[in-house]
């Protein structure tokens, strides 16, 4: 984007009017000031926003578990696979720490993740009473997040064996 020519001076810089237009305060409307005022967000918008927040954070969570199981399975082949990494055992013992905080990480990621889509789901409840959120049961006790955080959990356990398995 250009500037208007007319409006520069010789070394290119806007000229001295140009500068002083945009200093000037700028006026409020006394009517914008009011909240009475303010554009109204119809509620059609708002649920079509809210519901699709909830299909990007659930493609989210199964992009992310993709993701972690990737990680993990690398470490495990690097750890305990056929080319599995011959060195010193403090190299062991840091892809093993890696191997645990990684999958805190991604639990964490989770957890969160099942926040955001219970309180968009509430929303969605809210702004659409006669919508398929009030005939589902409470997003707290759904399979999913007991699912995908389960992968997690046997995964923690894993690491947690994983310091025995190298000590025995």
């Amino acid at each position: 984007m250009s500037a208007d020519p007319s409006r520069l001076g010789r070394s290119g810089n806007r000229d001295a009017s140009t500068v002083a237009r945009a200093r000037r305060p700028l006026a409020e409307p006394a009517a914008a000031a009011t909240p009475a005022a303010a554009p109204l967000v119809e509620a059609k918008d708002e649920y079509a926003e809210v519901m699709a927040n909830i299909r990007h954070y659930s493609n989210l969570r199964f992009a992310i578990v993709g993701v972690f199981i990737a990680i993990t399975g690398a470490l495990i082949a690097a750890l305990f696979g056929k080319e599995a990494l011959v060195g010193p055992p403090e190299i062991g013992m840091a892809l093993r720490v890696f191997g645990l905080i990684t999958t805190a990480t991604f639990w964490w990621i989770e957890f969160t993740l099942n926040g955001y889509l219970t309180a968009f789901g509430e929303a969605a409840k809210k702004l659409h009473p006669g919508s398929h959120w009030n005939q589902r049961p409470s997003l707290r006790r759904q399979l999913v997040p007991v699912a995908t955080m389960s992968i997690h959990a046997m995964a923690a356990v894993f690491w947690v064996l994983s310091f025995r398995w190298q000590a025995g």
